[in-house]
């Protein structure tokens, strides 16, 4: 009887050769695969090690033109506060004079006083609409990417232009193997 057990007991077996799919009892690598979003399909019924590394390295590139887009929108930003914090510096300057402190008395009157705070106010308001616009605009254009995958595939050829021209020719030179391929294949028939 302890034998039978023995017997069907997989991990006690020795390995004849190495399998490509992943077990279906490893409780660990179907977490795995549910966590990156790998699931079988009608064309690969099994779940492949190579299908995870494929998960992961679309992870990896989804990131990184993540992160180029961060980059692109923290850049404006950075920008509309530097000229946010001169505006400020500026309305100081008018407001106390050269002083260069808030201590002092403001050497303006009422009226310039009011006139510069609306002033500040409507470039604040500006502000305020850009970012807004901004951030309307990413939005729109991520539902758009999101929703077409062939806008998607356009944006990455240019994100890769400008950042891994490496990367470039590698999916220019597959996309031109699949239109040999396509050729071929409509050439036959």
């Amino acid at each position: 009887e302890g034998r039978i057990q023995a017997m069907q007991n997989s991990a006690v077996l020795p390995v004849k050769t190495v399998r490509q799919s992943i077990d279906s009892r490893d409780k660990f690598a179907q977490r795995l695969c549910t966590l990156l979003g790998v699931h079988p399909t009608s064309t690969a019924p099994l779940i492949t090690h190579a299908s995870l590394v494929a998960a992961v390295e679309q992870l990896s590139h989804e990131l990184t033109t993540a992160e180029a887009l961060l980059a692109t929108h923290l850049a404006e930003q950075e920008q509309l506060m530097k000229k946010a914090e001169s505006l400020t510096a500026q309305f100081e300057r008018q407001v106390f004079g050269h002083s260069g402190g808030c201590t002092d008395k403001p050497q303006l009157t009422p009226k310039q006083y009011e006139e510069e705070c609306s002033k500040l106010k409507s470039v604040l308001e500006t502000l305020e609409h850009n970012i807004k616009l901004l951030l309307k605009d990413y939005d729109s254009k991520k539902k758009i990417l999101q929703a077409n995958p062939l806008m998607e595939t356009e944006r990455r050829l240019f994100v890769y232009f400008f950042t891994d021209p490496s990367k470039l020719s590698q999916v220019v030179a597959e996309l031109a193997r699949r239109v040999d391929a396509i050729a071929t294949a409509q050439s036959t028939q």
